[in-house]
């Protein structure tokens, strides 16, 4: 964890970005399907575990390479001073979070839509 903090300070405001992307786990998730995250929340579920209706892998997977490559193309574009692409990538990744927050998915959607359009052809 003492390597986030450093390179935290080394690159100033871009920083935060590069904190949220190590601690969110995102591609430990996807590459190795373990999500330490995810493990962590599990001890603070109140009901036995199957009691919970679990949702798609796929479709979670699906979201998180959505995100982790908008976070990371947001991170790039302040490392290399474009802050059109910067704001713009992290701006859409905040207001998809906060859509869902209020209960719907746009990584859902489109992973429908996507899967919907393959299948014809």
């Amino acid at each position: 964890m003492d390597y986030i903090f450093i390179y935290y300070f080394h690159m100033g405001d871009r920083g935060i970005l590069a904190i949220g992307y190590s601690i969110n786990c995102k591609l430990l998730g996807i590459f190795a399907g373990f999500n330490p995250i995810t493990r962590l929340a599990k001890i603070f579920l109140m009901k036995d575990l199957k009691t919970y209706i679990p949702e798609d892998g796929e479709q979670q997977k699906f979201n998180s390479k959505i995100a982790s490559i908008c976070l990371a193309a947001g991170l790039l574009g302040f490392i290399f001073h474009v802050p059109v692409i910067a704001y713009s990538f992290t701006i859409m990744v905040a207001v998809a979070s906060f859509i869902a927050i209020l209960g719907f998915c746009i990584g859902c959607f489109i992973h429908f839509q996507l899967r919907r359009f393959l299948k014809n052809f």
